[in-house]
């Protein structure tokens, strides 16, 4: 599943635009209040862009995150890719 501190059209447009409709499943954070409560927020207010989240994956299980990835900066995608989630959870 995908989560971004967005609207409910902008997630959808998302999923539209990927083709990924019943695939992966897109949920809108508009408060950011998932973000938050995974530890995840990061504020880009000093850039014009409010409060967002860092950009991480993590793998749960019943409940219990059992392996996350997290970037080191905004603009990365390294770390949290699927493939380097899958990658990780082979070991």
């Amino acid at each position: 599943m995908v989560v971004s501190v967005n609207d409910h059209h902008v997630m959808s447009a998302w999923e539209d635009s990927l083709h990924a409709g019943g695939k992966v499943k897109f949920y809108a954070d508009p408060n950011g209040e998932f973000t938050r409560g995974v530890h995840q927020e990061v504020d880009l207010t000093a850039g014009g862009l409010g409060k967002r989240s860092q950009r991480y994956s993590f793998y749960a299980d019943n409940g219990k995150v059992l392996h996350q990835m997290v970037e080191k900066s905004p603009g990365d995608l390294t770390e949290s890719t699927a493939e380097s989630m899958l990658a990780a959870l082979k070991k």
